[in-house]
């Protein structure tokens, strides 16, 4: 009788398992054409906000030096040089002002330095142009100027403000779930009263009683993001302080500030980072909201909030002057998102964390 060989068929679960993971780490890995497309934006806005100072950038603060003639120009009918000649006081009616223009008058010198060719480009909420190039707000301003120069408002806020949140918080998480007893209970009874107010209403609270100005907005938006972040640095400290590697440094006669430090501080940076980013956009919506309410940055110093909040008034008649900083902060605000989420997935942060 033949001898019948046995095969063995390979095992599924242990074949399949190896491929599983290493796709997985693989496509943690792959961050894709959005994240960079993300980043790219960010660094864009980074870049503006840094470098608006010396971009030859229009005025932020000061209305189209033809917006005036503008205006005539589209009230009236009349041309650029009848426009000058009429608001210049060299005729007495716009259609006097248009035969003078049409008889070959010239306006003042003064008027031609200043504007020499006016068009309708110029007026307040002008659609966008050639001239400028997201068209002009309410007050005859050049909106990418001030889009450029919001920006950073909103990275101050944003970035700084939600950084200075961050530290501050990570210290008290780590002490309160390190030390645990009565340090953590005094310290957290602080952070769960904080985080039982309303966080916008807590940030207006704070702006209201101090004053109108970008460092108490940032005070406030730093105030406000404290709390979440000592909850969760508190939360993952609670987790390291008890695993095999502290515990051998405290066999091994480490101090405190060692084992905080350098033992469990680099565990909990990665949520913490990954929440950092989240807050980001959080606090910059924040901004918007404030500077709708009128407890933003002071004007004329332009936020995208403060955009908004101008172009609300006109937005049956000119919508775009409110959508072109919706917009931008639309994208910057998903920009961070998106960044943050990837950021938790490759590095493997659990949702639950944050």
């Amino acid at each position: 009788m033949p001898e019948i060989s046995a095969q063995t068929e390979p095992d599924p679960i242990a074949t399949d398992s190896p491929d599983a993971d290493t796709e997985t780490v693989a496509k943690r890995k792959r961050m894709g054409v959005t994240f960079w497309i993300a980043i790219g934006w960010v660094a864009l806005v980074v870049f503006g906000a840094i470098f608006q100072p010396i971009l030859p950038l229009q005025s932020t603060t000061k209305p189209d030096p033809c917006s005036t003639y503008a205006a005539t120009m589209a009230n009236y009918g009349i041309s650029g040089t009848a426009a000058q000649l009429y608001n210049n006081s060299q005729a007495d009616s716009p259609r006097q002002a248009q035969q003078m223009a049409d008889a070959g008058t010239k306006p003042p010198a003064d008027s031609i330095s200043a504007c020499p060719n006016p068009t309708l480009n110029s007026k307040t909420n002008a659609f966008p142009s050639a001239q400028h190039w997201l068209g002009t707000d309410s007050a005859g301003r050049d909106t990418f100027a001030r889009i450029v120069a919001g920006a950073k408002v909103a990275l101050l806020v944003g970035l700084v403000a939600v950084g200075v949140g961050m530290i501050l918080g990570t210290l008290i998480g780590l002490i309160a779930g390190y030390f645990r007893g009565a340090v953590e209970g005094i310290m957290m009874t602080f952070v769960d009263v904080a985080l039982a107010f309303p966080a916008l209403i807590l940030a207006i609270a704070i702006v209201a009683f101090r004053g109108q100005s970008l460092f108490n907005v940032c005070l406030a938006i730093a105030i406000v993001a404290t709390p979440g972040f000592a909850r969760l640095s508190r939360s993952s400290t609670l987790t390291f302080s008890e695993r095999e590697f502290v515990m051998a440094a405290r066999v091994m006669g480490a101090s405190h500030r060692r084992i905080i430090f350098r033992e469990i501080l680099p565990n909990v940076a990665l949520p913490v980072v990954a929440f950092y980013l989240l807050a980001v956009a959080i606090a910059i919506v924040a901004e918007g909201g404030l500077a709708f309410l009128g407890l933003s940055v002071p004007p004329p110093t332009p936020s995208w909030g403060t955009m908004i909040q101008d172009g609300y008034n006109v937005i049956n008649d000119s919508p775009f002057v409110v959508m072109v900083p919706s917009m931008v902060m639309f994208v910057t605000v998903l920009a961070f998102n998106y960044i943050g989420d990837r950021f938790r997935e490759r590095f493997d942060v659990k949702e639950a964390a944050l």
